[in-house]
């Protein structure tokens, strides 16, 4: 009996042991929400650019931007002679007595990336993806054999939007921002090397936030960059700035709004039209770089700071082409109120 006793305590002991140590002591993950990630308030990116001035600390008349910049440029520079030096048939000493060989990268088919802009072109059938991580992609389209333009090069963002333009003519050329560098940068040899544009600098650069041009065999590029403004109106705004040689320097339009309710549309299809949307007041941005207001949009939503606005639109088939808009006002995180123009933006 007490044999029996004492098996059953040892079967009833290692029982226990198995339930407890089976157990994930972790309390269970919460259901997925839609939203913002923790800690994302509306002020994250002012904070988070805060923190980024305080941790570079720095004498008065030093700008870490542009020695950190600079270093950039010299990595990316001493990469791609690297690159260049290999692919002419230098071997390092270290590898010399290493198995030569050629590498083919194949990325995993069965993870998706997330793409924030595509440029087909219907002439040679071809596709472009700009990857959110700063990654141009391009393919033909029967095939979508990928292969990556910008190894030497990576163009990233800081927040969620990312902008890339292709540019047709003799000589094809892509322009892209870079956030974390502060500007654009242009590639005439499709992605191999990248230089930066010149003329005006943003210094306090935040983020672009639209990049535009006016026709896609043209010179004149417009963009939007996230830039503080010290004067009596204050804050985080819309700086507007213009290229007239598809890229190459830009010069400065001036302030046009805040950062979030300012957005750029260019119709293309050879309209030459291109639109600025500065809360509810429509301007057209003539060939001379002025502005002309068109119209203000009536019954538009009132607007948290955080709420945003963007312009679509196209043009209209038939004998007499006629220009449409779309403007979009987040009202919300769950509404947005859609207005629409037919005769290019005069009514809505």
């Amino acid at each position: 009996m007490r044999t029996l006793r004492g098996w059953l305590a040892v079967l009833v002991l290692c029982g226990a042991t198995l339930f407890v140590f089976s157990r994930d002591p972790r309390p269970p993950m919460p259901r997925p929400i839609d939203g913002d990630a923790v800690g994302e308030s509306d002020d994250f990116q002012q904070r988070r650019q805060a923190w980024m001035e305080a941790m570079h600390a720095h004498a008065p008349d030093v700008d870490w931007r542009a020695i950190d910049a600079q270093t950039r440029e010299r990595r990316v520079e001493e990469h791609a002679q690297q690159l260049a030096s290999l692919r002419a048939g230098y071997r390092p000493p270290d590898l010399a007595a290493a198995p030569a060989g050629t590498w083919h990268e194949r990325g995993a088919r069965n993870i998706a990336g997330r793409v924030s802009g595509v440029d087909y072109d219907a002439a040679t059938d071809r596709l472009t993806l700009f990857a959110h991580g700063g990654q141009l992609w391009r393919s033909q389209r029967a095939t979508l054999n990928w292969h990556p333009l910008n190894d030497a090069r990576q163009l990233k963002p800081f927040g969620g939007m990312q902008h890339f333009l292709r540019l047709a003519g003799t000589t094809e050329r892509w322009l892209a921002a870079d956030d974390t560098q502060y500007g654009f940068f242009y590639s005439d040899d499709q992605g191999a090397s990248w230089t930066k544009s010149g003329g005006y600098s943003v210094y306090n650069w935040y983020e672009a936030t639209y990049l535009v041009s006016r026709n896609a065999g043209g010179s004149q590029i417009y963009a939007l960059v996230g830039d503080y403004n010290f004067g009596p109106s204050g804050g985080w705004q819309a700086r507007l700035i213009v290229s007239n040689d598809r890229g190459t320097t830009f010069s400065d339009l001036g302030f046009v709004g805040t950062k979030e309710k300012s957005a750029l549309f260019a119709i293309g299809q050879n309209t030459g039209l291109v639109y600025l949307l500065a809360g509810n007041v429509l301007k057209r941005i003539e060939t001379n770089n002025t502005l002309t207001t068109v119209t203000t949009i009536a019954g538009t939503p009132a607007q948290a700071d955080s709420d945003n606005v963007t312009l679509a639109g196209g043009v209209t088939t038939g004998a007499t082409p006629t220009p449409y808009l779309f403007a979009f006002y987040e009202a919300g995180s769950a509404s947005t109120q859609v207005f629409r123009s037919l005769d290019a933006g005069a009514s809505w």
